[in-house]
């Protein structure tokens, strides 16, 4: 992080060309220009070589942006880079939050992983983020990835897409799937909407899935149209809590609901095929 965005070093450090100066200018950027996400901090590592603190450096709130400005002014890059223990870390911290708030994990990187488990080196430590992206979306945890890298080092950029990938969450009309501080922008605009502290398109279920259910939603406009929601955590309805008792609404169904140009918001239990213990259970018995 203290070479410059091409991947040069610099006598001394690079200073104010320095990945992570520019990284950090950005992050500063983001914050301003979306003062309705509720913002938290959770760098890489909690030491110079592979420590990852099982908690955050500055908590997710709605006012948490002149803290994290703070905490990045701070800190000066060194060591490796833990990338897969941040981002279980991170989505651990996020999954003990309590309250119904889409979550999400942005990971700002230069796709240079360090610290696999066993060892292994690069390339072993490449595969454990991406696996722990993964596993993060496994939880209902989204990965926004933003990658400041070289077009010609594309085992990074190759290691930046996959993560982007797992993370659900990848950039669509773009020559890679993981997102630029150019790009970033407009994605992060359309969950602005629905990443304030109180968020009236999240809606509580009244009853747990069971296994083999599913959910339809939709939505029934002015005119009485139903319109089907799909299940997408930006532009549909997606599980806002760890333990699926509540969804949330996004994209542009919540503000229609607000707005009364949709009256109301159908849910509906599906169930799947019945299994074979059903079928015996169903069977009538023999006199």
């Amino acid at each position: 992080m203290n070479d410059d965005s091409n991947e040069m070093s610099c006598s001394g450090g690079c200073g104010a060309s320095s990945k992570w100066a520019l990284l950090s200018a950005e992050i500063g950027r983001m914050l301003t220009n979306h003062p309705l996400v509720n913002w938290g901090l959770a760098p890489f590592g909690s030491d110079d070589a592979c420590g990852v603190n099982a908690g955050v450096e500055v908590g997710v709130a709605p006012d948490a942006a002149p803290a994290i400005a703070l905490a990045l002014e701070a800190t000066t890059p060194g060591g490796a880079a833990p990338t897969a223990a941040a981002i279980l870390a991170a989505s651990g911290y996020l999954q003990s939050l309590p309250d119904s708030n889409p979550k999400y994990i942005l990971l700002a990187s230069d796709g240079r992983s360090g610290c696999a488990t066993g060892g292994g080196g690069s390339a072993a430590a490449d595969a454990a983020a991406e696996n722990a992206v993964a596993i993060a979306f496994q939880a209902r945890i989204p990965t926004f990835v933003v990658g400041l890298v070289p077009a010609w080092d594309t085992t990074a950029t190759g290691a930046l897409n996959l993560m982007a990938d797992n993370g659900g969450q990848p950039s669509l009309g773009t020559a890679n799937t993981f997102f630029t501080t150019d790009t970033i922008d407009a994605r992060l605009s359309q969950i602005s909407s629905i990443s304030s502290t109180v968020n009236p398109c999240v809606i509580p279920l009244p009853y747990l899935l069971a296994p083999g259910t599913s959910l339809a939603v939709s939505a029934t406009t002015a005119g009485g149209q139903s319109v089907a929601i799909p299940e997408d955590p930006l532009v549909g309805w997606s599980f806002t809590s760890p333990d699926d008792s509540a969804v949330g609404i996004s994209g542009s169904a919540c503000p229609d609901l607000q707005s009364a140009a949709d009256t109301q918001i159908a849910i509906s239990y599906v169930c799947g095929p019945p299994t074979l213990p059903d079928l015996e259970r169903a069977r009538p018995s023999a006199r």
